[in-house]
């Protein structure tokens, strides 16, 4: 099984207390570098997550203040 390691390009952008804040970032093959399309990327404890899309991007909105486990998960890929 191929072991998932992803870049995160982790950007925590509030946009008022009100809208909370956005989390997003890019999931790749740390072998290939290549693009993880339809990578499930969760903030665990919360039930917020995302989908990657077809260059790995994903984003989460309206992210209630705070610190939070991103968990990461593909099909052959250990999770993270």
């Amino acid at each position: 099984m191929k072991r998932l390691v992803f870049l995160l390009i982790l950007l925590l952008v509030g946009v008022g207390i009100a809208y909370g804040s956005t989390v997003k970032g890019i999931v790749k093959d740390s072998d290939t570098s290549d693009p993880l399309i339809g990578a499930n990327v969760m903030l665990r404890g919360t039930g917020m997550g995302a989908t990657t899309d077809e260059d790995g991007f994903f984003l989460v909105q309206n992210v209630p203040q705070g610190d939070y486990k991103l968990e990461v998960s593909y099909i052959g890929y250990n999770s993270y």
